[in-house]
């Protein structure tokens, strides 16, 4: 009895303390990046915007991360028109690669919004280590969800997030 008392403690204090990592609330940081049409993108005025937001880490010379864009580009349209969520894109390429990401995003007919973090200095702030990296931040910026690297079904939880916490 005490043995299974305890584990359930355990178990509770593990789930909480996952829980408030989770809603760790993000401060974007104070820098201007581009998009892929050459536009000045300041970072704090997304933050500001008080919409959630579904923010996407990726690199284009990956297979994994391009099926991922795939399906976010998929699910974006039913992710707007259900939730207001707001659809950010953040390539990582180099500044060599990075040139390539609009003739990319135009060939596959992307509808999606594509920052372009040359320096890393927004992956860095958002302590990204791998791709695809993605998060669902709620209106107060803080983070409801997160997932890297395995995406398989995770567009299904990222709706389901979204509409829970985001109804128009």
């Amino acid at each position: 009895m005490k043995k299974t008392l305890l584990l359930l403690v355990i178990f509770c204090f593990i789930e909480l303390n996952a829980f408030a990592q989770e809603l760790r609330k993000i401060n974007f940081p104070n820098i201007s990046l581009k998009n892929i049409y050459g536009e000045t993108i300041f970072l704090p005025d997304l933050q500001n915007s008080q919409t959630p937001k579904v923010l996407c880490f990726w690199k284009s010379c990956c297979p994994i991360n391009m099926e991922v864009m795939e399906i976010i580009n998929e699910q974006s349209e039913l992710w707007i028109s259900e939730t207001g969520a707001k659809i950010i894109t953040v390539a990582i390429d180099d500044a060599r690669s990075s040139s390539k990401i609009l003739p990319l995003a135009n060939g596959k007919d992307w509808n999606l919004e594509i920052i372009l973090d040359i320096n890393s200095d927004f992956k860095r702030a958002m302590a990204v280590n791998s791709t695809p990296h993605i998060f669902v931040l709620n209106s107060e910026n803080e983070i409801v969800w997160q997932r890297n690297t395995n995406f398989n079904g995770s567009e299904t939880e990222i709706y389901d997030v979204l509409k829970k916490s985001f109804r128009k």
